[in-house]
């Protein structure tokens, strides 16, 4: 049996989401290298989408990597903030004290969480009133040309 080929939109997303997660993991490996607080401050910060990788058993890891993405955009300004610090160990310090941080950075991943599952809802609501329209437009030019031909149409039961 020949090997199935994939959509070139769903092995597109699947390169975003893998890249996505090879980012986090390097991040990780920078921060182990730089300063153990700095590491135990984004691992803590990184709970959500540890967690998501855990429960997530799609195929595609969509829960994962919008979790992730997420994730990253609530640490990554608290990350640039203890780059750019004389005292990286001492900053990560006052980060990891803050609870404001921990506010933004688990908000970010909730953000995340609710786009994951509201967004299909959104976009079937989305389709099917466009479908609701496109079949009332052709209804409309339906019964203007059965007018136009003279073709008289029971409405009670649909035509073969």
């Amino acid at each position: 049996m020949a090997p199935q080929q994939q959509n070139p939109d769903e092995s597109n997303f699947k390169f975003a989401a893998s890249f996505i997660k090879v980012i986090t993991f390097a991040i990780a490996l920078f921060l182990i290298v730089i300063s153990r607080y700095a590491f135990i401050f984004f691992s803590a910060a990184m709970l959500p989408t540890i967690i998501a990788l855990f429960f997530d058993r799609h195929t595609h890891k969509c829960a994962s990597a919008t979790i992730c993405t997420f994730n990253l955009i609530g640490a990554m300004p608290y990350l640039i903030r203890l780059w750019e610090s004389p005292s990286i160990n001492a900053m990560a310090k006052l980060v990891i004290a803050d609870v404001d941080t921990w506010m933004i950075i688990y908000g970010a991943a909730f953000v995340g969480q609710l786009l994951y599952m509201s967004m299909p809802l959104l976009i079937v609501r989305v389709y099917s009133a466009k479908a609701r329209v496109q079949a009332s437009i052709l209804e409309k030019k339906q019964k203007q040309l059965c007018e136009e031909w003279g073709i008289v149409v029971d409405e009670q039961t649909p035509p073969n």
